[in-house]
């Protein structure tokens, strides 16, 4: 995804010369043909997000659009104080990158790892978020954190994602990427590949799954907890803790809306991760990769 953020950001740099990127010394590799092209207008802040974030602000106030890149948890907990006070109670015009979301860096363990961020971030007033299913998605969703007025935060996977959603030209807030009548399956971000895997071997097996990708959780897309309601059970999967996140901003709008959704959340159960391990390791242990959701998704089958 951070290939495809890189593309979208030049094009948008090219367009647009009030667009800057600041970054937290790193994005070395993908980011160097657009460090070529607009030296000018990329600037390394260094490791001290708190920085970087209330400069984003101080030039937002002066006509800029920012966006702020770094490494999964920085740009979003450690600076969480700025980006409250200094970006978004002004909703200004500033778009944090967080790369390598949920499990990505799961070799350098619980401190490196975006498993609490967007449940965090998208409390915050005038926030805008956006959590891309694949790198197709991840272009899209990076040039509509662009066209969004006030603060964004847009949340990529590390890098080689496969695609899911596919190709498409034209943002959407959720996408239908497998019909079915049994059970829907909603996932958001990077963990969507492992979900789409269950359903097309639960399919094999028998099983007829819906499956949705959501791409932009904060606001949700109209229509969304209407069109899950017309399913007996909706599962969510994510790689992150489960208050606040994917099902729980689901059951907050069915709740508004008025809409009866039978829901369950699976992922983080309000606990850290204690293991450090590839991304896979990590998703086999906490019960999210492909295996572990098929037997999920048979278990609350066979349970209704």
């Amino acid at each position: 995804m951070k290939q495809a953020f890189a593309t979208a950001i030049g094009s948008i740099m090219d367009k647009d010369e009030r667009v800057l990127l600041l970054i937290g010394d790193l994005g070395y590799g993908v980011l160097d043909r657009i460090i070529g092209r607009h030296s000018d207008r990329v600037v390394n802040m260094g490791i001290c997000e708190q920085n970087m974030m209330s400069t984003a602000a101080g030039l937002a106030h002066e006509g800029f659009s920012v966006f702020c890149y770094s490494i999964a948890n920085f740009p979003s907990l450690r600076c969480l104080e700025q980006i409250r006070n200094d970006v978004a109670a002004d909703a200004l015009s500033v778009k944090i990158v967080s790369v390598g979301a949920g499990f990505a860096y799961g070799t350098a363990g619980m401190s490196h790892l975006g498993t609490e961020d967007m449940n965090i971030i998208r409390c915050l007033p005038n926030m805008t978020v956006y959590n891309p299913c694949d790198p197709v998605d991840a272009g899209l969703c990076t040039w509509k954190a662009y066209q969004t007025e006030g603060p964004c935060y847009l949340r990529l996977g590390r890098g080689h994602e496969p695609a899911v959603i596919g190709e498409g030209g034209v943002f959407a807030p959720y996408h239908v990427v497998k019909h079915g009548g049994e059970v829907a399956l909603v996932a958001s971000g990077a963990i969507l590949n492992d979900v789409w895997q269950a359903a097309l071997r639960l399919q094999e097996e028998g099983t007829d799954c819906a499956v949705y990708g959501i791409s932009r959780i904060k606001p949700l897309g109209e229509g969304l907890v209407e069109e899950l309601s017309r399913y007996p059970l909706v599962l969510t999967f994510e790689d992150g803790n489960i208050i606040g996140g994917v099902g729980s901003s689901l059951l907050e709008a069915a709740n508004e809306a008025g809409v009866n959704l039978h829901l369950l959340r699976k992922g983080l159960d309000d606990e850290f991760v204690s293991v450090v391990g590839s991304p896979g390791y990590l998703r086999m242990v906490y019960g999210l990769d492909r295996d572990s959701i098929v037997q999920c998704v048979k278990k609350e089958l066979h349970a209704i």
